[in-house]
Order: structure tokens, then C-alpha cells, then sequence
């Protein structure tokens, strides 16, 4: 800096000399930077010495040319050329630092020069730093650059043609990708180096390796502006596995010189030089929050053990206890719960509880499962018409653990809950997570599955393809598959309810995939229900123990573990921005789907038996020579199952249409495949493709 040389300290006294001699001396050391020569420069020009600026600029353009600081140059001509640059020379003189800029691009080069006119105009103008602007706008882009594009992710640009304007670059899913020149600087971003989004590209390994908090200081300081959550997932998505990243964040987020402003999905993030530093950060933000700002620093503080925050916000709360109360009822109680940690709050809920007019505005005000039980705690112990609030609120809550606290609460309590949930049961739609819930639960509880049997059965199916249910219809579609409610309500099934419940799953709206298991449950207990079988479906015993073996693997080992990621999942949260439950519920869908076709295809399968198969005709199980009758190249069709089906090899499913047009042939017998005539030459039997 210019503060750091004896320049400025030479310039206040007015020593020209010393200043010329502390010129020399810096111009001597490479590298050094232009901004202390260009003030200085000003500043004999301000004192009325603009005759001695002239040679010591001159000076430092031959340093500049002998340490081939091409750009530096450039930079030194735009700033103070006409100061000791000939008169007429100053665009000779930066077309030819131009050209030892660029002098391993030359052909470039003169496209660029052309494009922009800086070939044509030799006089000076004043466009010509505009045209030297643009030329370096250009040429900015070289192959190799590491680049970044809204939509399309980190690429490498593997060629530019100036001629024709365009780029082109190698992105991760898009190769070859053409850009225009002239749209590159609004649609690419330049990453330097050590950029995340590069490092990525060259490195990941390296990025890898790097600790949580390691990574997330990389990728805030990388963009060198705050990000969104959203923003910070996207950047490190690659290096956190999608099934890892609500835990990541989850642990950095505690960190203590990370500070966050704002809240909810709208808060941004930035990284401070030290603990110390975030703290500071906090303390500003403390002075222009509302309440609920308030307590978002509060938790903060809380979670990232930053004592003196925490105090600064209790104290800020505490002055303002009655105005907190009155305002936002709900907030004053999130913040009680918070303060509470710290030590004795300055309020006690229990008594705006026990006395308000409607306690559901509190409830509903509170935003977390944890807060809203906490508050059902508090209610039960301030209020003695908690009964009817907890029954009045069971038909309205909308999370699963929480149905199940209100019911055992009143259950322990010794209050009848069975005509509450009948209540539920018989209008489900009026209360659809309550409805959920109680299929869920009848999946444990015997009673519930002994009380409601086939009318829960009917409800869960009608909910299903209702849209009254489009916000529990996951969880519902969870008590269909193994181990839900549905097939434990179907083991309980006398022979007339079993009846009525197959009718009701063949009426239901579930996809054939789906009703199948359901069928076939009720078959095995009642096989006098089962309609007339479907065609058989022939298979190589090898096949058939392919299948069964895929068909146990799905039901003993892949189903059963997505259904404890589920579980996991499930546990980390809000289902709504839960990635790793998205990804498990599609995962169970697309393996539920499997094994209910395996259920039907095995079902219906039956082994071919070489014993049984007579080869005096196409048959399922027979392979047939076919000769050209007047000479040519002969071909072998076999005619197997759909299982082994692999037309390129000249297996054929008996089902396709050549197949049907083979069956029943003898030798002898003229057929035509695929536009040519041939003679069935000879007939033999097969088991295997």
C-alpha cells in the first residue's frame, strides 16, 4: 500500500529528491505494485511538478518491459500514458503491449482486433480504452479456464473461436456446450483458483477430506458473499452424499463463527475471521430485531455456546417480558423454553395459559413438534379443562408423534380415547392426520386392529384415491405395503370379511402393483376367493430360481432396510425439505412395485420339464432350424418364457409374434421371418436359452 512506502512521507515534505531516490528503489524491486507510482505521480502533479512525473514514469514502463510485465504495462498506459508516452505514439504503443499480452493467442488476437476496431482508428480517441475493454473481454476466456453456468454446473472451455464469437466447454453433463462471446460475460463466471466450484472440478478427493466445518468455511469464503442454505447445499453437493447433507448441516450450522441473518428459509450466511468476530456480528443484529429475530439469536447463541450473546438477548427479552406476553403470546412462549436452559426465565408460561381465552392461538403460533409439546405439558398442569383442549386439538394436529402423546395423555388419565377415534374413523376427512396417525398405529396395536378390522381397511383404501388426503396420502400408501396396517388387518379377517375386503381392494384406486400383494394375501388365507387363475406363465427352472432368489432379497433384505432409512429420515425432521425421506419413500415405491410383480409372476409360473415337451412341433420349449429352401445363411429360433426373452441371441418370449406365428409348426413346413422364406429343417427340445 502507498501508506507503506516512504513515497507519501517524501510527497508531505515536499523532498522531491528523496521521493526520485525512493522511486529508484522501488522500481528496482519486481513486482512491485503500480498504485504507489500512480499516486505519487499525482501528487507532483497536484504540487505543481508534473515535469518531474514524465521520466520516473518513463522510468518505470522500461522496468516494466525488461521484467515482461506485459499487463501490468497495459494497466501503467491506461493510467498515466499521456503523461510519458509521446504525443501520437500512446495507441501504437498499446496495440504493441497488446500484442506481447497476448502473444501466444496471435491469431485470436486479430480476430479480436478486428472485432473490436482496434486495426482500423490509429488516432487517439477516446474509444480507445473502450476498444481495449472490450478486446480483453474477449480474450479473457482461454481453453482451460475453469468457468461456472447458472443451470448447467463447472466446466472447462476447450475452445474458443474468436471468428465465429463462441465458446465452447466441456460441462460435467453437457459437452462440447456452445456459448456466444458476447453473452459469456453475463452467462460465466470466471473461478480462480482455489474457488470451491473448481476444486470440485480438479480436486475432490482433496475436498473430500476436509472436515465439516473445514468445507463450509471453503465454500463461504470461495463466493465471497453470503449464501443461502440453499446456495450452500448446491456448492457442495458432490462432496456431502445427498443422503448426508440434513446431519451436515445439521453440525456445522453450530459452529461459532458462523453467522447467520435472518431466518428461516430466507436466511443468509457468512463466515467471520474468529468466534470473537461472529459474536460481534450477532450483537449488531440484536439492536434492530423484533421478538421473533430476537429469539432466533437466542437459539443461536444457545447452540453455538456464545455466553455473551446469550445474555445480551435474555437481558433484551427480559426488559420487555410484559410487551412479549401481551404481542405474541406464542413467541413469549418459545422464548420462555429457550431462556429456560440458561437459568431461571423472567416469565413463567403457566400463567397466560391457565387464564387465556383460547390457548389454541398459543399452539398454533408454535412451530416445532417440541415447542407444541411442551406447551400440551404446560396446559395440563395449568388448566383443569385440559381434557376437552387435548381431546379438541387430537382432531386438528397435524404431527404424528404428537396424536400419540395427546392419546396417551388422556389414556393415562384414565379418559375413554376409543370415541374419540371413532369419531376420527367415521369422518376421516374432517381430520386427516388424526386419521393417518390411528392406521399407523393399529400396525402394533392389536386392540385397534380387532376394533376397526375391515372398516379402518375401507377407510385407508377410500383415502387413498381421495384428494381430502393429498397431505397424508404417503403415509397412508405406508400402510398397504408389507408390514403395514392393511395386511395386518387382512391376517384378522374372518372368511365374510375377507370377502368384503377383496372387494373393496379390487374397487380401490390403487394401481394393479399395488393391489396384487393386498389379493393374494386374502387368496392364501380364503383361496376359494381367488377368481379364476390367469394364464400360466412358463419359465427354465433356472429362471424360476433367479426370481425367487430376487424376490427374497427384496422381501428380506432391500425392503427392510429402505424402511429403517425411512425411519431415519423420518427422525431428522420436517418432511418437506427432508431430501433423504424423498429419496427413501421413491426407493420403497420402486421396490414395493418390484416385488408385487414378482408375487403375481411367480404365482402364475410354471417350469418347463424337458420330459413333457414333445418335439415333433413348435413348442415352448423347443428350438427350430430354419434353412432358406434355395441356400443361405441358416437360422435358430428358440421359443422360451418372457423371462428369457432376447431376440439379438434368437430367443424368443412365446408370447411375441413371431413366436405365435412358429407354435404348432412341424418340419417341413414353409414360414416367413422378417421378409424371407425358409423350411422348418428340424425340431428339438431346450430348457435353457
Amino acid at each position: 500500500m502507498i501508506h507503506d512506502t516512504g513515497l507519501t512521507a517524501a510527497l508531505d515534505r515536499k523532498d522531491f529528491a528523496a521521493l526520485e531516490e525512493e522511486w529508484l528503489r522501488l522500481v528496482a524491486e519486481a513486482g512491485s505494485s503500480l498504485q504507489p507510482f500512480l499516486t505519487a505521480a499525482d501528487g507532483m502533479e497536484r504540487l505543481g511538478q508534473p515535469e518531474r512525473a514524465g521520466p520516473l514514469l518513463e522510468l518505470l514502463d522500461q522496468a516494466l518491459q525488461e521484467q515482461n510485465l506485459w499487463p501490468e504495462r497495459l494497466e501503467l498506459l491506461r493510467a498515466a500514458g499521456r503523461r510519458f508516452v509521446r504525443t501520437g505514439r500512446v495507441h501504437e504503443t498499446v496495440i504493441e503491449t497488446i500484442e506481447r499480452c497476448y502473444a501466444d493467442r496471435e491469431a485470436e488476437l486479430r480476430y479480436a482486433m478486428a472485432a473490436v476496431g482496434l486495426d482500423k482508428a490509429k488516432d487517439e480517441t477516446p474509444k480507445l480504452w473502450d476498444k481495449v475493454d472490450r478486446l480483453r473481454a474477449l480474450l479473457q476466456y482461454c481453453p482451460g479456464l475453469v468457468v461456472a453456468m447458472a443451470g448447467k454446473g463447472v466446466g472447462r472451455i476447450v475452445e474458443v473461436n474468436v471468428e465465429l464469437q463462441t465458446l465452447k466447454i466441456d460441462f460435467e453433463r453437457h459437452r462440447a456446450m456452445a456459448v456466444g462471446l458476447r453473452a459469456a460475460g453475463k452467462l460465466l463466471e470466471v473461478l480462480p483458483e482455489g474457488h470451491l466450484l473448481r476444486r470440485k472440478l480438479e480436486n475432490p478427493q482433496e475436498l473430500e477430506a476436509l472436515t465439516p466445518a473445514a468445507l463450509l468455511q471453503q465454500t463461504l469464503q470461495s463466493y465471497g458473499r453470503p449464501l443461502t442454505g440453499a446456495e450452500i447445499r448446491e456448492a457442495v453437493t458432490g462432496i456431502v452424499p445427498e443422503t448426508k447433507w440434513t446431519s451436515w448441516w445439521a453440525s456445522v450450522r453450530k459452529h461459532p463463527r458462523l453467522v447467520a441473518t435472518g431466518s428461516g428459509s430466507r436466511a443468509t450466511y457468512t463466515w467471520a475471521d474468529s468466534a470473537a468476530e461472529a459474536s460481534t456480528q450477532l450483537l449488531d443484529q440484536l439492536a434492530g430485531a423484533d421478538t421473533r429475530g430476537q429469539i432466533e439469536l437466542l437459539k443461536r447463541a444457545v447452540a453455538q455456546g456464545d455466553p455473551e450473546l446469550a445474555t445480551a438477548v435474555a437481558s433484551r427479552l427480559s426488559d420487555h417480558a410484559a410487551e412479549v406476553q401481551s404481542r405474541d403470546p406464542s413467541a413469549a412462549f418459545e422464548a420462555w423454553v429457550v431462556l429456560e436452559k440458561l437459568g431461571d426465565p423472567p416469565w413463567r408460561p403457566h400463567d397466560h395459559l391457565a387464564t387465556a381465552t383460547s390457548p389454541d392461538q398459543v399452539l398454533d403460533g408454535l412451530s416445532t413438534r417440541v415447542l407444541r409439546e411442551r406447551a400440551y405439558t404446560v396446559l395440563r398442569e395449568a388448566r383443569e379443562d385440559w381434557r376437552a383442549i387435548f381431546e379438541r386439538r387430537f382432531l386438528f394436529e397435524t404431527d404424528p408423534r404428537l396424536l400419540g402423546f395427546l392419546i396417551d395423555t388422556l389414556r393415562a388419565d384414565g379418559n375413554d380415547a376409543d370415541t374419540l377415534l371413532d369419531r376420527v374413523l367415521s369422518q376421516p376427512a374432517k381430520s386427516p392426520d388424526a386419521f393417518a396417525w390411528l392406521a399407523a398405529a393399529a400396525v402394533e396395536d392389536a386392540t385397534l386392529q380387532q376394533r376397526y378390522g375391515l372398516r379402518l381397511l375401507r377407510q385407508i383404501l377410500r383415502g387413498i384415491g381421495d384428494d381430502s388426503f393429498s397431505a397424508v396420502r404417503a403415509r397412508l400408501m405406508e400402510q398397504i405395503e408389507p408390514g403395514g396396517a392393511v395386511p395386518r388387518l387382512i391376517a384378522a379377517l374372518d372368511k365374510a370379511g375377507a370377502s368384503e375386503a377383496a372387494e373393496a381392494v379390487r374397487q380401490s384406486r390403487l394401481a394393479e402393483h399395488q393391489r396384487r400383494p393386498l389379493l393374494n394375501a386374502l387368496y392364501l388365507r380364503y383361496p376359494e376367493l381367488e377368481p379364476e387363475r390367469e394364464a400360466p406363465l412358463y419359465a427354465t427352472p433356472a429362471s424360476l430360481v433367479r426370481k425367487r432368489e430376487e424376490l427374497r432379497h427384496l422381501v428380506e433384505e432391500e425392503i427392510p432396510a429402505n424402511r429403517r432409512a425411512i425411519e431415519e429420515a423420518r427422525a431428522m425432521g420436517d418432511l418437506r425439505e427432508n431430501f433423504e425421506y424423498k429419496s427413501a419413500r421413491q426407493r420403497h415405491e420402486y421396490l414395493s412395485a418390484r416385488a408385487a410383480t414378482l408375487h403375481g409372476e411367480l404365482a402364475r409360473a410354471r417350469p418347463l420339464e424337458p420330459g413333457q415337451i414333445q418335439p415333433d412341433q413348435v413348442r415352448i420349449g423347443t428350438a427350430a432350424e430354419l434353412e432358406p429352401p434355395n441356400g443361405g445363411q441358416a437360422r435358430r429360433l428358440v421359443i422360451l418364457g418372457p423371462w428369457e426373452s432376447s431376440p439379438e441371441r434368437g430367443v424368443l418370449s412365446y408370447e411375441s409374434e413371431l413366436a405365435r406365428l412358429l407354435l404348432g409348426r412341424r418340419p417341413g413346413d414353409a414360414v416367413e421371418v422378417d421378409g424371407e422364406q425358409f423350411v422348418i429343417a428340424r425340431i428339438e427340445t431346450v430348457t435353457e436359452a
